[in-house]
């Protein structure tokens, strides 16, 4: 991808938490594809009981993000919503 000048993400940015004790946390957003890449950044330390896995299923209108095992503590990922 080549572009120059400024980038326009509206409403395809934002944070999604994993509560504690749980194993996914889902997002709500009409410019969700089943076809759209989600880019995650984990913005929380997760310390040594990280899960050991971590993946996303999008559908439309909303993506999903999953870890292998209920977290002990909160986590929260910065995204990016791309779409073909």
């Amino acid at each position: 991808m080549v572009f120059s000048g400024s980038l326009r993400l509206g409403g395809l940015v934002g944070t999604v938490t994993i509560a504690a004790f749980a194993s996914a946390a889902t997002v709500t957003n009409s410019q969700v594809t089943p076809q759209s890449a989600v880019l995650l950044t984990l913005q929380t330390n997760p310390g040594f009981l990280a899960p050991s896995s971590i993946w996303v299923t999008t559908a439309a209108g909303s993506f999903t993000v999953h870890a292998a095992r209920p977290v002990i503590a909160a986590l929260t990922w910065a995204y990016v919503i791309l779409n073909p």
